[in-house]
């Protein structure tokens, strides 16, 4: 942190701003950076000469294309088979709903029994569903993560 901090200091007032606004910081790089520049001024806090970026000011300056995860994905099976298991989850879903309400207007122990039926089906096909969509997550995760590593080895 000492070796960041000696870093800054080495920096122009103008530098400084420009690291604040360009730059990806982390929250204790960017509060250093931030304390810094305040020693530079002369201030208690570089808040206070209004140098408080916004997260849209620098949205703006770091333009970035957007990524297409459907283009550079390696797991374009994995995300089918995802879909397709939340496809059946949702299917299910409607079958247990219709088995729950097709027996709540019977009385007698095949209706208890029924009614169980198709609460239990809910269920599992709600957990079937959030799998597929946590399945998904991961992918995307995966992806984004690769997409990062790219830039990253491409600022080198």
């Amino acid at each position: 942190m000492e070796d960041l901090r000696t870093e800054y200091k080495k920096l122009s007032i103008e530098e400084l701003k420009t690291v604040l606004k360009e730059s990806v910081l982390s929250a204790e790089n960017e509060e250093l950076c931030r304390m810094v520049l305040a020693e530079k001024m002369g201030t208690t806090s570089a808040k206070d000469e209004g140098i408080n970026f916004s997260s849209a000011e620098i949205s703006s300056v770091r333009k970035r294309p957007p990524i297409d995860i459907n283009t550079k994905s390696s797991y374009k099976t994995t995300r089918a088979i995802a879909g397709f298991i939340s496809f059946v989850g949702w299917i299910s879903l409607v079958v247990g709903l219709f088995v729950a309400f097709q027996r709540i207007t019977e009385s007698g122990p095949e209706a208890t029994i029924g009614l169980s039926m198709g609460i239990f089906i809910i269920y599992g096909a709600l957990i079937t569903i959030i799998g597929g969509q946590l399945t998904r997550a991961n992918v995307d995760t995966t992806d984004y993560c690769r997409e990062i590593l790219d830039e990253l080895r491409a600022r080198k």
